[in-house]
């Protein structure tokens, strides 16, 4: 057995807090799509160890308030900004880019602690719009892109 997982289970303490809050979770989602993402988002934390406990808690809550549709397609975009930026070498094309992300409608994703919104206004190397975060990035890579690639939902 994954030491993780049988971390948890030998602790009965954690196990019901852990598989209490995955029920509730569960229970709040309003689509087959989120519990989808929460089946993947639990392999990937307590088989692969691939999330955190705290990193799994907050996710079970940023899955709830994703728009199941319109988030992924979200998430996907400014993830594929994210590689598009780390990738290209031109600073012409890469304002480019930035001013691509900086045009994508966060709002299916404003709650879900997977972007890093906007503060302030638009300043030199800096055109406004929010980015995608390192949980974000983490999550569409380990979790969404199985859903995407798979034609899950």
């Amino acid at each position: 057995m994954h030491k993780k997982l049988n971390d948890i289970l030998s602790n009965k303490k954690i196990f019901e807090k852990i598989i209490d809050e995955t029920i509730l979770a569960l229970e709040r989602y309003k689509t087959t799509t989120h519990a989808k993402i929460l089946g993947i988002l639990f392999v990937e934390t307590f088989i692969n160890n691939n999330f955190t406990k705290d990193e799994y808690n907050t996710l079970l809550f940023s899955i709830e308030l994703m728009h199941p549709t319109l988030g992924i397609n979200c998430l996907k975009n400014f993830y594929d900004c994210k590689i598009d930026l780390d990738n290209e070498k031109n600073e012409v094309k890469k304002d480019e880019i930035f001013v691509k992300r900086s045009n994508i409608d966060y709002s299916p994703l404003t709650n879900t602690s997977l972007l890093k919104l906007p503060v302030g206004g638009t300043y030199f190397d800096n055109p406004g719009g929010a980015s995608i975060n390192d949980l974000g990035y983490k999550f569409y890579r380990l979790v969404i892109s199985k859903i995407i690639n798979e034609k899950i939902i």
